[in-house]
């Protein structure tokens, strides 16, 4: 009976015991982790921000950083870090690691346009549309026209006609798709390519195969190329200027007799 009773007095003991270090490591665990969560331990001094910038300025990144970085080396929001920068439309992506005990590691991809999009925005290589508050200084794009959600596509149809127009000394300007889906094209020289609702890559190609037909600087006495046509193509020459050598019928001379496709 007393051996009964003094095992279960151990029995209590011991479990208060538990109970006890159990407390002691869940109030260790809390204390730990508002230590950590607390902005003012291991205060964020120094912020290190790598990458080639050209439009990308310090001060812009000072300025949407400034609340984000007042934090601590555990406390840090990478997430919250990284919207900030990418709010700067020319930033394309930005990545954000430690560096013990203080200091902050900010690297930032700048976006590369390589044409205009409409009236305000640019686009980059991989066809995605960015909108910065300036864009001075880069008039001598080309300018691409469409709606957002076709950007890529606008994109791929003109790096593959300035291609085929490149083979020949000639260079794309502007490239155009409409809400109903006609497209147009400009060239630097001003020559102005009509291509209706079909394939732009596809008519131009022939529209260049029946020229080709023609004397090798044709392409440079066209006001108006309009390759709507079913079966052919119709021009517009510039004032006072006319292929001395035709080879290719009538439809080089003036209208096509074929009504051109709607667009």
């Amino acid at each position: 009976m007393v051996s009964a009773i003094k095992e279960a007095v151990v029995n209590k003991k011991t479990m208060v015991r538990w109970s006890l270090d159990l407390m002691l490591l869940i109030a260790s665990v809390v204390y730990l982790s508002q230590w950590i969560n607390n902005t003012e331990t291991l205060p964020i001094k120094n912020i290190r921000i790598e990458g080639e910038f050209r439009y990308v300025s310090q001060q812009q990144l000072t300025e949407v950083l400034a609340a984000s970085v007042q934090t601590g080396y555990f406390s840090m929001n990478s997430g919250k870090i990284i919207t900030a920068a990418k709010s700067i439309q020319w930033v394309k992506d930005a990545k954000v690691r430690r560096v013990w005990p203080d200091t902050i590691v900010l690297s930032i991809t700048e976006q590369k346009a390589v044409a205009r999009w409409n009236k305000n925005s640019l686009i980059n290589k991989e066809g995605e549309v960015f909108a910065p508050k300036f864009i001075e200084g880069l008039e001598n794009l080309p300018h691409l026209y469409g709606a957002n959600e076709q950007s890529q596509l606008v994109l791929s149809k003109f790096s593959k006609i300035n291609n085929v127009f490149e083979k020949n000394g000639l260079a794309v300007h502007l490239l155009a798709k409409t809400e109903h889906g006609s497209w147009t094209a400009e060239l630097k020289n001003g020559t102005q390519v009509l291509m209706g609702q079909v394939d732009p890559v596809e008519a131009m190609d022939k529209g260049l195969q029946v020229l080709a037909l023609a004397e090798s600087n044709v392409l440079q006495q066209i006001k108006v190329l309009d390759l709507r046509y079913p079966n052919g193509l119709s021009v517009v020459w510039r004032k006072g200027l006319k292929p001395k050598k035709l080879m290719i019928g009538k439809s080089l001379h003036g209208i096509n007799q074929n009504e051109p496709k709607k667009g």
